[in-house]
């Protein structure tokens, strides 16, 4: 899918990457204003790691499992005059992250699903599976005044 004006974004998302919905601009309505260094942490299309930036980020790193997603974050950083300011790895959760950041952005996967067949939307049994991952190692990232905020 291509929007061309996606809350003031130019989006490419690609099929099985997860499409910004109504509970992405609830998340990107809410980000605090950080001006450091911010992370993405399931980043899908890169939708919040473009709102942390236009918010006044100086850098986001941008993480998602799947290469797809990836690929769209680079697109997607690239289309909107972010390239320079949106680093993307390919990461299971916290797996290849390194540093501390001021903000720390994730939108999990919530759906309760007893399989994990689209990693995009399915969350486990309790829709839970990934947010809780999330939760145990985020501390571990955050600058000592550092901000995480998430969706569930």
């Amino acid at each position: 899918m291509h929007f061309k004006n996606f809350f003031g974004f130019e989006l490419v998302v690609p099929e099985g990457v997860y499409v910004p919905s109504d509970d992405s601009i609830l998340l990107a309505d809410n980000l605090p204003v950080v001006m450091g260094n911010c992370l993405d942490v399931c980043s899908g299309s890169g939708f919040q790691a473009l709102a942390m930036v236009r918010n006044g980020a100086k850098s986001v790193l941008a993480v998602d499992v799947d290469v797809r997603a990836v690929a769209a974050v680079e697109k997607n950083a690239e289309l909107n005059g972010f390239g320079n300011r949106i680093d993307v790895v390919q990461s299971v959760l916290f797996e290849k992250v390194v540093g501390k950041f001021d903000l720390i952005v994730c939108n999990p996967p919530y759906v309760v699903s007893d399989e994990l067949k689209w990693k995009a939307l399915a969350g486990g049994k309790k829709g839970r599976v990934v947010l809780d991952r999330f939760l145990v190692g985020v501390k571990d990232f955050l600058s000592p005044d550092g901000v995480a905020v998430f969706l569930q």
